[in-house]
């Protein structure tokens, strides 16, 4: 992702792996959903049992909703919001995500589908042309009245 420098991309997922290198594995989600998802897909992969996938997915999943939420920030905060803004707000939503991740597990799938979707619809979205202050629109490539490119 441009303008996102891998040192800080790496603290978040340090908060993640942290657990996990001091011998701490995620705990397996429950729910009918989970379940019966995850025993489909070990069965297809060709894995012992869901086992590993109720543990793993939930995790990865949260992570992987930082991405899209990454964009949404920096597409509609835009230039409102400096870099270091929108990094607080992730590392926010990071920390948060890490804290409460047994009670976040259920929502992820749904959630990462949802900013997923958002950020898609964000970035098919056209800016509005400005206006002139004589009322006419300024579109980047037309012409000026003395015969000059706006480019």
């Amino acid at each position: 992702m441009p303008g996102c420098p891998a040192p800080r991309w790496a603290a978040v997922l340090t908060l993640y792996a942290a657990p996990v290198a001091l011998g701490r594995e995620p705990e397996a989600v429950g729910g009918a959903f989970y379940t019966e998802t995850a025993g489909f897909l070990a069965e297809a992969a060709g894995l012992d049992g869901p086992g590993p996938l109720l543990r793993w997915a939930p995790l990865v999943l949260q992570l992987l909703c930082l991405v899209p939420l990454w964009t949404l920030l920096a597409k509609a905060a835009g230039d409102r919001v400096s870099w270091q803004g929108r990094w607080g707000a992730l590392y926010l939503a990071a920390v948060a995500g890490w804290v409460w991740r047994a009670e976040l597990a259920p929502l992820a799938p749904p959630l990462l589908l949802l900013l997923g979707l958002a950020a898609l619809l964000l970035s098919l979205r056209r800016p509005v042309p400005a206006s002139t202050p004589d009322g006419t629109e300024d579109h980047p490539h037309r012409t000026r009245p003395n015969g000059t490119s706006r480019d």
